[in-house]
């Protein structure tokens, strides 16, 4: 065959690829916001970016209120999904996916990252029956789903029957960069350190164990009169551990530094002889950047924790506060269990990288059919 004087006879056809849509709404490609998803997806473009796979992105920012983002960015991403045909669509979350499948967008692959609406309805009534309808629709229509937790998975197998050969496990990765510690800077020793302890917030302190940490400071400061916790929170939750720390009589021992930004990371780790993560929701990104970092972690055994964390941290019963003050008062007394707890910290946490967490992630969509365009 001749087209235009050239004989293409012996030529391959060009694959045709559907361009790739990744659907951010309600989150926004930024670290450092306390929402763990922006962290994701901003890690997830940035890996694309990277690798030169072509994507558009669908996403309207950050809004102030629930109220704007009901009646503005709401029906907004709506018209805009609706809008786009054809694609090959990643949606980020179920909140986001529920567009994709209301006006019938395939293929289509779900992020689904955690089942805490499932768990604890209680907490946040209305909010979490809406996040149920999201990820229970997403489960049924999209057309693959990735997890990032074992349990997870099995959550959304045994209690929504969803195939298993249909769900991905992608684990998230981290970015060490952000955490490494300047080595034109001598390390801290056990003193400089001191007794201080991290706890890491965000906006829902209680959620992730707040309590539980200043109760723990009860039995530790008993032992160990010059110890401190710093508890790293925003939003209004935090004038509750306030007067629970006060009602208890930790109050000169608790320090309430804030949300702790990414260019403070590196140096708040340096001073902490220990993070605890407390959590009622489950495994939390900063476990494996205090593990980079050297600190030593303390988890409670709830949901993934105990999975990711493995041997390299001490693991302890939830809603426990004196199991894990008194482990507290062991870990900083024992400076050979710091070091052996910070050597395996470091060796676990390079099985997680942002670059497989982009490789499974690519991996899931080949799964049903689509890979990255040839250049």
């Amino acid at each position: 065959m001749v087209e235009g004087g050239v004989d293409v006879s012996g030529l391959k056809p060009r694959r045709t690829v559907p361009g790739l849509v990744l659907l951010g709404y309600p989150y926004t490609p930024r670290r450092h916001t306390g929402r763990g998803i922006d962290e994701y997806l901003f890690h997830l473009t940035a890996s694309y970016s990277r690798r030169k796979i072509p994507f558009l992105l669908l996403e309207n920012g950050r809004f102030p209120d629930h109220v704007r983002q009901l009646f503005l960015g709401e029906p907004q991403m709506l018209c805009r999904v609706a809008h786009r045909p054809g694609g090959f669509w990643h949606a980020v979350s179920p909140v986001g996916a529920r567009f994709a499948v209301m006006v019938g967008r395939h293929p289509l692959v779900t992020t689904v990252h955690d089942i805490m609406p499932f768990y604890m309805l209680s907490r946040h009534p209305a909010r979490y029956r809406f996040l149920r309808f999201c990820i229970e629709l997403a489960c049924r229509s999209s057309d693959r789903i990735i997890v990032p937790f074992p349990s997870v998975r099995q959550f959304l197998v045994e209690r929504l029957a969803v195939p298993e050969e249909k769900i991905a496990l992608v684990p998230y990765g981290v970015d060490a960069s952000e955490i490494t510690l300047d080595a034109s800077v001598e390390p801290s020793s056990a003193a400089d350190r001191g007794d201080t302890v991290l706890f890491f917030g965000s906006w829902n302190p209680i959620d992730r164990g707040g309590d539980i940490a200043v109760k723990a400071m009860v039995r530790v400061v008993k032992e160990r009169p010059r110890a401190r916790l710093l508890l790293s929170c925003t939003g209004p939750e935090t004038e509750t551990l306030r007067q629970l720390a006060r009602r208890l009589g930790v109050e000169s021992s608790v320090t309430f530094p804030g949300f702790v930004p990414a260019e403070r990371l590196a140096e708040t780790f340096r001073l902490a002889s220990a993070v605890v993560f407390a959590s009622r929701l489950s495994f939390n990104l900063l476990e494996m950047k205090a593990m980079y970092a050297g600190v030593p972690v303390v988890v409670t055994d709830v949901r993934d924790q105990s999975h990711f964390v493995g041997d390299a941290g001490l693991i302890l019963p939830p809603e426990d506060p004196e199991a894990m003050g008194a482990e507290l008062v062991r870990l900083l007394g024992d400076a050979s269990l710091q070091a052996s707890l910070i050597e395996r910290g470091r060796r676990r946490v390079r099985e997680f990288s942002l670059e497989r967490m982009a490789e499974g992630t690519l991996r899931a969509y080949a799964d049903i059919g689509w890979t990255p365009p040839e250049e």
